[in-house]
């Protein structure tokens, strides 16, 4: 889902994400390599370039792509081009300049990783086992493990066997 006055422009976002409000994803730059970093110089309505000498500015050359089961902290920044992998957690009013780990926990301007969610075994186990590809039937079957707090690696162990039973029926 997403929140209120977000602005997404040129993303993919993968399934059971969550983007509170305020979130930015993606938006245009300015070139600060330039002599003026206004418009005027992309377009031909301030009437001060001919069409011949505006700078081509393609707002969509990199996509940014947020991954699966992640959540944006509201008034979020993520620049163009910026990967957000599975399992991401972004604090509120973090501005998201490179992309992180997988599973991380990351807030700060810019954002840096604060800790991660899980051990790397655990985050092994999620990352094979994508049960954000699973349908409705089988998270079902799954409930308590997406209530469980302080997941272990042996329940992490059941919940890829569950799923993987369920997956080839």
């Amino acid at each position: 889902y997403t929140g209120p006055f977000d602005m997404v422009f040129n993303t993919e976002v993968g399934k059971y994400t969550s983007i509170s409000y305020g979130v930015t994803i993606g938006p245009p730059e300015h070139d600060y390599k330039r002599i003026s970093m206004h418009p005027f110089i992309y377009n031909k309505g301030y009437d001060i370039l001919d069409d011949g000498d505006l700078i081509r500015n393609d707002k969509f050359d990199r996509t940014s792509k947020i991954g699966n089961d992640v959540w944006i902290g509201c008034n979020c920044t993520i620049l163009r081009g910026v990967e957000i992998p599975n399992g991401v957690v972004i604090g509120a009013n973090s501005v998201v300049t490179k992309t992180p780990t997988p599973y991380s926990i990351i807030a700060g301007c810019p954002a840096r990783v604060l800790k991660m969610r899980f051990a790397d075994s655990i985050i092994r186990i999620m990352q094979e086992i994508r049960w954000w590809d699973c349908d409705a039937k089988i998270l079902k079957k799954c409930k308590d493990f997406f209530v469980k707090q302080n997941i272990t690696f042996e329940d992490c162990l059941k919940f890829q066997e569950i799923i993987s039973d369920n997956k080839e029926k």
